[in-house]
């Protein structure tokens, strides 16, 4: 049944904005209903009767464990707010997709050589590799962090297989 209903949802969904909005207001209409159900001992919805417990129960969302890609690719360092030396936010631009990614880069003892990578790239404004953990849910990407500064690949060793 669970399976059923979201593909009915999908489906409704496609049909446009008037099919998200329908969704969006049914979702709306249901975590309504279960919010005052679960604020009294019981209810009965649709001849359906629900305790307070059950209500609390259907009103919580599981969360879904993200997947975490690691990805190693050129970037463009867009900006580097140096507020606090030892906790710096870097924004980096991802060339293929002209999308930015803000994160946190915390300067420890072995980051100093990657400090200095970001820096120059800044300064000379050429890309940059880096490794990269994305971490998405259903597709959707959550968060982005930079795990390190990496040399370019050797480009010759498949030149020489032409």
């Amino acid at each position: 049944m669970n399976k059923q209903l979201e593909q009915l949802i999908t489906i409704v969904k496609e049909q446009g904005d008037i099919g998200k909005r329908a969704v969006a207001a049914v979702i709306a209409t249901n975590e309504a209903l279960l919010k005052a159900a679960a604020k009294t001992r019981e209810v009965e919805i649709n001849d359906n009767h629900l305790s307070r417990d059950q209500a609390e129960l259907l009103r919580t969302v599981p969360k879904k464990k993200p997947d975490v890609t690691f990805v190693k690719q050129p970037v463009r360092v867009i900006d580097i707010n140096t507020a606090d030396e030892r906790d710096l936010q870097i924004v980096l631009l991802d060339p293929k997709t002209g999308e930015e990614h803000r994160m946190k880069f915390t300067d420890t003892l072995f980051a100093s050589d990657d400090r200095h990578k970001l820096f120059l790239a800044l300064e000379t404004r050429e890309p940059i590799w880096v490794e990269l953990a994305v971490r998405s849910v259903q597709g959707e990407v959550r968060s982005v962090q930079l795990l390190r500064c990496i040399d370019p690949p050797d480009l010759t060793e498949y030149e020489s297989d032409r």
